[in-house]
């Protein structure tokens, strides 16, 4: 491939380079008294030999160091090859006119002035940049200590969870013991209004009245009973009135506990 792209140099069939490059220093300076660009520091991207370039001034030159007059070069060939054609001697080549070096449309000091808005546009780019850059390095720890947040809430959470269920079982055991004494309690309770009720039977009210004593007790309390059935007169003395229990009468007169009067019974059977 090389050895066909050097002998298409040869035959002049090939005159042009094509050269990608980014600029990085761009100057202008005087050259024989034209204003010319220079630029270095150039980074290259690629360099290809082409027949055509973007540029069609931009060709190789001649033995003599002057550019190649493309269209004057072509317009001498048709004319040799229409001759050799009619059978007429070609006439002789003419002297290349020499072309003039191509010159920029753009006046140097608005490129200049270009080339400076460009750079501080550069420079305006780089700066906002760099602080999204920072912006992005502040949202990554901020995001980094959050996500460390999480996890020690997590378990925190997971500490507290832990409390809530242990503390609930507790709850529901307390709870059932409660529930317990309050049943024992009740019961003693009840055998408390029953004995309070016989001390009265025989003395201030009939057996008949006991079911109506017990509904009083539990709705006056103790004590606004007490004070109704001492306001009540004795019942006259009768044999066939069937007195309180004189066992349990004695207990209670003794002080002795409902629990205790309630075990004792029990055990009598």
């Amino acid at each position: 491939m090389a050895e066909r792209v050097w002998q298409g140099i040869l035959q002049k069939s090939l005159r042009a380079v094509s050269v990608g490059f980014r600029p990085g220093d761009v100057r202008a300076e005087k050259h024989s008294g034209k204003d010319v660009y220079v630029l270095s520091k150039n980074v290259l991207f690629e360099n290809s030999v082409v027949p055509i370039g973007a540029n069609w001034q931009a060709v190789s030159l001649s033995a003599d160091g002057k550019p190649i007059d493309m269209r004057a070069r072509q317009l001498a060939q048709l004319q040799r090859l229409a001759a050799k054609q009619a059978g007429i001697t070609p006439p002789a080549a003419e002297s290349r006119p020499e072309t003039t070096p191509m010159e920029t449309n753009m006046d140097p000091k608005e490129l200049t002035a270009e080339i400076e808005a460009l750079k501080a546009a550069n420079v305006e780019l780089q700066a906002k940049a760099d602080a999204i850059a920072e912006q992005l390095k502040d949202v990554s720890e901020a995001h980094q200590e959050a996500a460390e947040n999480v996890d020690e809430l997590t378990e925190k959470l997971a500490e507290v969870t832990a409390e809530r269920d242990e503390s609930a079982k507790s709850l529901a055991d307390v709870t059932e013991a409660r529930d317990a004494l309050q049943v024992r309690v009740d019961a003693v309770e009840a055998e408390n209004r029953k004995t309070l009720v016989e001390s009265y039977i025989g003395k201030k009210a009939t057996p008949a009245e006991r079911d109506v004593l017990l509904e009083d007790l539990e709705r006056l309390g103790s004590d606004e009973f007490r004070k109704r059935m001492a306001l009540r007169s004795d019942l006259p003395f009768d044999s066939n009135v069937a007195g309180p229990d004189p066992k349990t009468t004695n207990d209670v007169a003794a002080g002795k506990s409902a629990s205790a009067r309630v075990a004792e019974k029990a055990a009598r059977g």
